[in-house]
């Protein structure tokens, strides 16, 4: 197996098949490899700082492994996620992560075998926007401006805190670590949202119109049972819809049940899911 670095030129042949697994190292700046089997790429391997899944402080060096086709020998899969950890622990990582689709069940094995376990399993959810989506008139949503950024970390960790989703409580308490310059980056990608009951902000969401998502939705514990959610979400397709969205997308723990509900009540629909494996350098 060959093992191709992210400025090598034999790598546009292969661009179609790994963009998916790259656009995020792409667009953060991280390095990253290509594990080649004859003709297929095999695998992605993507080195690089936190801010990135924010599973631990800013600065923290993570990997990132992308299986290309998990349809793949176990032989080619076993040789790509024992590569993979090697060019990780190279570059002096101290956790990697794996995200294979939940039906894979193979791949999943193998990467337990060398000493990835699971953190995070998740449904990703999607809906059509050729429906009616307009939130009632009880609360007010406010744009956030690039000041109120903190404000909104901090009331996100607040309104969320408690949530089965384990991998978003610790992105949440990482955040309010992050740099000023990422906070300027993250809110020139997405657009975020107070949600306001007569003056008292009760709610929370950020989405990203150029990827038809919904990356955020909180509620006061205090102020919940009262429709806040479904409204905001209402909102949140509305918002995406007006922006030329035909489909509005989504990210929820399987064991978050009154989320899951939500969605489908709105009419999101399960389409995939997916398993987070972790592998830590000090566990070892």
């Amino acid at each position: 197996m060959r093992i191709l670095a992210r400025d090598d030129p034999e790598l546009m042949q292969f661009s179609e098949s790994i963009s998916r697994h790259t656009r995020q190292s792409e667009v953060l700046g991280m390095d990253y490899w290509v594990f080649v089997e004859g003709s297929d790429a095999v695998g992605v391997v993507s080195v690089g700082k936190e801010p990135i899944q924010l599973i631990e402080p800013p600065g923290t060096p993570v990997a990132i492994l992308s299986v290309v086709d998990p349809e793949k020998p176990s032989r080619t899969i076993r040789e790509f996620a024992e590569g993979a950890l090697a060019k990780s622990r190279e570059n002096s990582v101290d956790y990697a992560l794996a995200i294979i689709n939940h039906r894979h069940s193979e791949p999943i094995k193998l990467f337990k075998e060398f000493g990835f376990y699971e953190l995070d399993d998740a449904y990703r959810m999607f809906c059509s926007l050729e429906g009616n989506f307009e939130p009632s008139e009880i609360l007010q949503y406010i744009r956030l401006e690039r000041c109120d950024m903190r404000r909104f970390i901090e009331l996100a960790a607040e309104f969320l805190r408690g949530s089965a989703d384990v991998m978003l409580g610790m992105a949440l308490e990482n955040f309010l670590k992050v740099s000023d310059e990422f906070l300027d980056f993250y809110y020139a990608a997405e657009e975020f949202y107070f949600a306001d009951s007569n003056g008292d902000t009760v709610g929370i969401i950020n989405l990203n119109p150029k990827e038809g998502l919904i990356s955020n939705i909180g509620v006061d514990p205090g102020k919940r049972g009262r429709g806040y959610g479904t409204q905001i979400m209402l909102f949140g397709l509305k918002a995406l819809k007006d922006r030329g969205c035909e489909k509005a997308r989504l990210r929820v723990h399987v064991d978050n049940t009154p989320a899951v509900r939500l969605y489908e009540k709105l009419g999101f629909e399960k389409t995939d899911r997916y398993l987070t494996l972790i592998w830590r350098e000090r566990e070892e």
